[in-house]
């Protein structure tokens, strides 16, 4: 009886203690969770918590419905929500680069894919590519650098123009704002004081203006071969125009944006009726994200994003490009001009990649 009663006792304070632990849990997704597990032996009963981890759902700045971003930030959310613990979900949103600079800095996005180039415009405030002067979304951060956007100075196979140069001041097309300011600089780096670039948003328009004579060139941007250029030439054979070796090193170091570029190749082959190499510049895409974000959190982003990105090749083959020596390229160019996170940085510099001095902390 006595043992009896022993065991009713410790039954009932063990029922009050539980019902005090539980009441005091917290179970949100944005806290750390506790299991109770309850172990018994003939003698006692015992309470082990088990801790779990907290998960965070992120929004993704994907870029244009089936584009190339977008594809790449289904790839990056796939992988991300696998193989990140702390990640519970990543929501990829349809908009503009721009829109997401915006967006990010106003904490309704924590990661987007850019270029280079706009994030330092979108971050410093210097007035270009859309953004104000003094507008400045200090809140922007490199995370990671991918494929390059190659450019190809384009026009018809009859013409007589044979190089960069010999555009002068003829009207050239582009299909993107951001791309305007970098052609001028190189344009003016091959001696044409007035460059006269339009904006063309409409690939099939700006093939159209280049056969109906409108444009006498343009330049698209993209990973080569470009899907836009290859359907061009199925129907209106076209050439691309040679660029001066010491005009490109000129407008990689002076220009105002085209100092964000990189001396690119596209190899021979890369289009049917591409029998040289190509030698022209690129300028590379990024993942850009909040200064927000926890440096456990990046890091672990970074090094999921670098060491899957064969998995990533799966769904678009650029992801492939978002890799060591892609990131070591552009450090070695010194094209890297935005703050970058510390989370990303610390899994590229211990994996040796050397960053300049001149890169702001913050």
């Amino acid at each position: 009886m006595y043992k009896k009663r022993n065991m009713q006792l410790i039954c009932i304070i063990l029922i009050v203690t539980m019902g005090f632990i539980t009441g005091c849990s917290n179970t949100s997704p944005s806290t750390t969770a506790t299991t109770q597990v309850q172990t018994t032996s003939p003698s006692t009963t015992a309470i082990t918590e088990v801790q779990t981890i907290s998960k965070v759902d992120l929004v993704f700045g994907g870029g244009a419905m089936g584009g190339v971003y977008f594809t790449i930030g289904g790839a990056m959310k796939s992988i991300l929500e696998e193989k990140v613990p702390e990640i519970n979900n990543v929501n990829v949103k349809v908009g503009s680069s721009s829109q997401f600079a915006f967006e990010c800095q106003e904490g309704k996005v924590d990661l987007f894919l850019n270029t280079i180039d706009a994030l330092y415009f979108a971050w410093s405030g210097a007035g270009r590519q859309g953004f104000k002067v003094d507008e400045k979304f200090d809140k922007l951060r490199l995370i990671a650098i991918g494929y390059t956007h190659i450019f190809d100075f384009v026009t018809l196979e009859n013409s007589p123009m044979m190089t960069v140069k010999d555009i002068g001041e003829q009207k050239i097309g582009c299909p993107s704002p951001t791309m305007v300011g970098p052609i001028e600089d190189i344009l003016k780096a091959h001696g044409i004081p007035n460059p006269n670039v339009v904006m063309i948003s409409d690939y099939n328009q700006m093939n159209q203006a280049l056969k109906d004579g409108t444009l006498s060139a343009f330049v698209v941007a993209g990973p080569q071969p470009m899907p836009s250029l290859v359907e061009l030439a199925t129907t209106t054979p076209v050439k691309l125009l040679t660029l001066d070796n010491a005009a490109v090193e000129d407008a990689l170091k002076n220009g105002k944006e085209s100092s964000f570029m990189q001396k690119m190749v596209v190899p021979a082959g890369a289009y049917t009726w591409l029998k040289e190499d190509y030698h022209t510049v690129g300028r590379a895409a990024t993942l850009s994200g909040s200064a927000d974000l926890s440096e456990e959190l990046v890091y672990a982003i970074t090094k999921t994003i670098y060491e899957s990105n064969d998995e990533m090749a799966k769904i678009h083959p650029q992801c492939r490009d978002f890799n060591l020596d892609t990131i070591k390229a552009s450090a070695e160019a010194d094209v890297i001009k935005a703050p970058i996170h510390p989370g990303a940085r610390r899994y590229f510099e211990e994996n040796g990649i050397v960053f300049s001095a001149n890169i702001p902390n913050n």
